[in-house]
């Protein structure tokens, strides 16, 4: 889980605020201008007599908990990616802005706005599941795509809309780069090209270009695979090994290339 890092220094000085207080303010800024949900975690450190087993703080261990069980998994991780997150440790006295606006006073807590600041869900109990707090993520990225989405039909002609509408095209080239991901790992090569085909041939360049370029590769990774794996059943195994070597080239292949690499021990082993 990557938590947002900005320093605020510019901000702090001409607003007047602490560092931190500007720090907050820029990222829920920063949400607006890339139209993205955000998901704030109110958390409490522990202090230092708090690493002994002496001194107990329920907040500190619900916190420390949280981070483990709900913010490292895969389920919460994936769609955070799609979020700016930002930590707001309560123990740090000028920390208070974010706690303030919106009556945090004890942790853990998880707040999800949308990029209007509007509260989406308020996630309080000890007792959350990183299930529950997955399920709250992905129906509020869904409703701020969708608010996206509609923002960037208007036929207005001003600023916001114009960032709806390049915030649009890479929710779009996001989605095409998805699609193709889940067919080539499926061995739908020919459905991926044409999924990775979309996103290279769209005018707008974002970080999607490059990762349909990454894709188109891993078409061709699976293919020289499946060539390479049915060479292997024929006992074909210096074709495969040779099939097997060219996948592994790859570099930018990160389904197949560790495939490639078990399946050339045991091609290895038989020609040993």
């Amino acid at each position: 889980m990557t938590w947002v890092n900005s320093t605020g220094k510019a901000a702090a000085k001409e607003t007047g605020e602490t560092k931190e207080t500007a720090e907050e303010l820029h990222e829920l800024g920063a949400a607006r201008q890339e139209m993205k949900p955000i998901l704030i975690f109110f958390a409490k450190s522990r202090n230092v007599l708090e690493f002994s087993d002496k001194v107990k703080d329920p907040e500190v261990e619900a916190t420390v908990e949280f981070d483990k069980e709900i913010f490292g998994r895969a389920a919460v991780t994936q769609f955070a990616k799609e979020f700016i997150c930002i930590k707001v440790d309560l123990r740090k006295a000028d920390m208070g802005f974010l706690a303030k606006t919106y009556s945090v006073r004890t942790a853990p807590v998880i707040i999800i706005l949308d990029f209007n600041n509007n509260v989406l869900y308020r996630l309080a109990s000890n007792k959350l599941g990183f299930r529950q707090v997955a399920k709250c993520m992905e129906t509020a990225l869904k409703r701020v795509e969708t608010d996206v989405k509609n923002l960037a039909g208007s036929k207005e002609d001003s600023p916001l809309v114009k960032r709806a509408q390049a915030r649009f095209a890479e929710i779009e080239m996001r989605d095409d780069y998805d699609k193709g991901m889940a067919l080539a790992c499926d061995m739908k090569f020919d459905l991926a090209e044409k999924s990775f085909k979309e996103v290279l041939d769209r005018k707008e360049e974002n970080k999607w270009k490059k990762a349909a370029q990454d894709g188109m590769v891993e078409v061709k990774a699976g293919r020289l695979f499946v060539d390479g794996e049915a060479a292997y059943k024929n006992k074909q195994y210096p074709k495969a090994k040779e099939l097997l070597d060219q996948v592994i080239k790859l570099n930018e292949s990160q389904f197949w290339k560790p495939q490639a690499i078990e399946l050339l021990k045991k091609v290895n082993k038989k020609l040993a």
